[in-house]
């Protein structure tokens, strides 16, 4: 069976809606707040689609979304392509050898230490490096209760050493059972 190959644009938009939030909600302002703050005529349900990343969104209307949150467009993208593709350190994030079950938790980042020990557990001649696509990091974030922006600090510490290291290669899926992950049944 081919496995589907995920679509990067709505985690993309995705991502971006996350920063679009983030930004508002760091000014104290609801939707409405921004949508009256916009220089053209929009609906409160438009900005929360942006935020979403159900509906997409000219560069004119972006720019016009980060100027009026007082955010610098070029910055709030280098943030969202961040963390679109990002390269981490397996054994360092799951704190162990593998097979190796005892060390402690990372508290919200706890599941994506679980995946890590899996991932390095079931292919042990890997190098220990693993590149999350755009929409693996969204996934993640999710599953830690975080939001994508916060995964990307918080995994900064996790990034590959060298550069000259070989990814694990594959599709990358949460943790848990790989069917379960991707609400597929096995038969």
């Amino acid at each position: 069976m081919t496995e589907s190959i995920p679509d990067p644009v709505p985690a993309t938009l995705r991502l971006l809606g996350a920063e679009l939030r983030r930004a508002r909600r760091a000014r104290g302002w609801t939707l409405r707040d921004l949508a009256e703050r916009l220089p053209v005529d929009i609906s409160r349900a438009s900005v929360a689609g942006y935020e979403y990343g159900t509906q997409q969104c000219t560069v004119q209307r972006l720019i016009e979304i980060c100027d009026a949150l007082a955010v610098s467009a070029p910055r709030l993208l280098a943030r969202v392509f961040t963390h679109s593709d990002t390269e981490i350190d397996l054994r360092t994030l799951a704190g162990h050898e593998p097979g190796d079950h005892d060390a402690g938790d990372f508290g919200e980042l706890g599941p994506l230490r679980r995946w890590a020990r899996a991932t390095l557990d079931h292919n042990p001649a890997a190098t220990g490096t693993a590149r999350l696509d755009a929409a693996s990091f969204h996934a993640l974030a999710t599953l830690c209760g975080i939001t994508p922006a916060d995964l990307a600090g918080r995994l900064h510490q996790y990034r590959p050493r060298s550069a000259a290291r070989t990814p694990v290669t594959g599709p990358l899926h949460p943790p848990g059972p790989p069917s379960a992950a991707r609400g597929e049944s096995r038969s």
